[in-house]
This record gives structure tokens, C-alpha cells and sequence, in this order.
């Protein structure tokens, strides 16, 4: 059995692998969140705990809010060009927030998006 037999991860969608450590230690693991099994003793056991655990119609509806909360980020810092500066005790000026700064989160969370 090979990765196309894979489900993708339940917690984030992101595409899962096989790790083979020694004869008796496989599992599988997510390329983008790291969730992953614990130890199996064979592959198929690995492979039949994570497919069982993902549930493909949950991880439509995480894709879904997902995209939902992206659009929603993107409308919030779009109508904000400022960068962000900070006084001597981390607030951000720019924004008049206390460390650390919503819009400065907003931006990066955005920027590990398009990745």
C-alpha cells in the first residue's frame, strides 16, 4: 500500500506519509501539521489507524472554514497599509494594540497560507 492510499489529515487536510523506523516501528505522520499514529508493528496497522481516523467529511467542512476565515483576514488587512511599529514597551503604535498586535498576526497568519 502505497501514500495514494492515504487519507489526507483530519486536523488540517494536509497530505500524509509513511515512516519506517525499524521493522516494528511504522507509522504515519501529516507533511504539514505533524499530527500523526503512534508506533505500529507493521505498516498495514499504521496505514488502517490513520485512515481510520479520518473523516472525510469533516475535513471538507475545516477546508471550507478555512477558505471562510482566509477571506475574512484578507478583507480585514486589505483596507490597512500601515505597517506596524512598536513603543519601548512592544505596543504597536500603528494600530494602538498591547503586544502583540491583532493586525500584525493577521498578516503573518495570511502569509503561512500561501505557502
Amino acid at each position: 500500500m502505497d501514500s495514494e492510499a492515504l487519507k489526507p489529515c483530519p486536523f488540517c487536510g494536509g497530505e500524509a506519509k509513511y515512516y519506517y523506523y525499524t521493522p516494528r516501528d511504522h507509522n504515519i505522520e501529516c507533511e504539514s501539521c505533524s499530527n500523526g499514529t503512534c508506533l505500529h508493528e507493521t505498516k498495514a496497522e499504521a496505514i488502517t489507524a490513520w485512515n481510520t481516523r479520518a473523516d472525510d467529511d469533516r475535513i471538507e467542512a475545516l477546508k471550507a472554514d478555512k477558505a471562510k476565515l482566509r477571506e475574512a483576514l484578507v478583507g480585514l488587512t486589505t483596507d490597512d497599509d500601515d505597517p506596524c511599529w512598536f513603543d519601548h514597551a512592544g505596543n504597536c503604535q500603528a494600530h494602538f494594540i498591547t503586544n502583540p498586535c491583532e493586525m500584525a498576526f493577521a498578516r503573518k497568519a495570511l502569509q503561512e497560507t500561501e505557502r
